[in-house]
């Protein structure tokens, strides 16, 4: 992953300037956004003017890399955002890639593991949690 953007996201996530969302990138409720982890990375790619927010429903927005909901996604992080950030090779279609997954083991007995960063944010982690897992394997 790109070192700058790592230290932006990760300070993004500990900042308290994002409420946590569960289940989608971007959720809008009374007027106020919340963010899954990878919603909190995109917002810093559009931040960055790679893409933008649309509001495609009343109660979420959907990320667009060129404002057109056919290029739109709601539910994970885009490609473009991948490339942007560092975590997915611009030139692979390798869905292996783009996962970024964790094992927790103690004294040799396997804790948890999950598939990927969305997985943690939405079984209850923390962002804080995840920031310091994204510091520490990243």
């Amino acid at each position: 992953m790109n070192k700058v953007k790592k230290a932006q996201w990760v300070a993004a996530l500990r900042s308290g300037k994002y409420q946590q969302a569960r289940g989608i990138l971007c959720s809008v409720r009374f007027s106020k956004r919340s963010y899954c982890c990878l919603g909190v990375l995109s917002d810093l790619a559009v931040a960055d003017g790679v893409g933008q927010w649309l509001k495609l429903d009343p109660e979420y927005l959907s990320y667009s890399i060129d404002g057109t909901e056919s290029n739109s996604v709601s539910g994970y992080y885009a490609d473009t955002i991948q490339v942007w950030a560092g975590t997915r090779n611009e030139f692979s279609d390798d869905e292996a890639e783009t996962a970024i997954s964790f094992s927790y083991i103690k004294d040799g007995e396997r804790l948890r593991q999950a598939e990927s960063l969305a997985d943690l944010n939405d079984g209850g982690f923390t962002f804080d949690q995840i920031a310091d897992l994204i510091d520490y394997f990243l």
